[in-house]
């Protein structure tokens, strides 16, 4: 991708509240920032800056309240339905708490076979055994550890070749080793061309960063 190319995301003059009190509170403010293909951009900021609420712009699970959210350049519409149409064609979410990402009545290996299914992909690589969980494929999310289920989730995230993963604090409530199996994934898949966006105060993903969106300063890093 050139860079007179439009990024796979961009937030174009994004602003973002909502009622608290009985008033409205700002979480954003016209906020643009651009999420190339190819690249790991984190999200940054203190707890309460907006780093979520990032993130689910960017994978069409909020519609903006002002400005637009691009998508190669054109807007992806504030509507449910377009924003469907967006996730279900472009979009692996991963959720901050490990447990929200699966199928708990289902062994891991089903969760795989499902997710492949509703994206209409083909699962050319073992991507448990890419997460180090090959062996963990019959059992089911309650047997795993918190740090297993969020390697499952990001596992999960790399089928179907979608164009944007975005992944909520993806290691904050996993042990060291299994952040650094997490980091390893992300960065394989951006550099398979995939837009990978983390929100994350964490400063080993902070390191391996293409880009940052520091929500603190409300600046840019490009």
């Amino acid at each position: 991708m050139s860079s007179s190319d439009p990024p796979a995301v961009a937030l174009d003059r994004v602003s973002f509240s909502y009622a608290a009190a009985g008033a409205r509170q700002v979480v954003l403010d016209e906020l643009s920032a651009r999420f190339p293909a190819g690249a790991l951009t984190v999200v940054a900021g203190p707890s309460g800056a907006g780093k979520s609420t990032v993130l689910r712009l960017v994978a069409g699970l909020l519609a903006p309240h002002g400005g637009a959210v691009l998508h190669d350049g054109r807007a992806i519409g504030r509507s449910e339905r377009s924003r469907r149409a967006y996730r279900r064609a472009h979009v692996a979410y991963v959720f901050q708490r490990p447990a929200d990402n699966l199928f708990h009545a289902l062994t891991v290996a089903k969760n795989v076979r499902l997710v492949a299914r509703v994206r209409n992909g083909t699962v050319e690589r073992d991507p448990l055994a890419a997460v180090g969980l090959g062996e963990r494929r019959l059992a089911r999310p309650g047997h795993l550890s918190g740090g297993e289920q969020q390697r499952v989730a990001v596992a999960l995230g790399a089928i179907g070749a979608r164009a944007v993963l975005a992944a909520d604090e993806p290691t904050a409530q996993v042990d060291e080793a299994s952040a650094g199996a997490v980091v390893a994934e992300l960065l394989r898949l951006r550099d398979a061309g995939v837009a990978v966006v983390v929100a994350s105060h964490d400063r080993d993903v902070l390191a391996v960063a293409d880009h940052v969106v520091d929500l603190g300063m409300r600046r840019v890093d490009d």
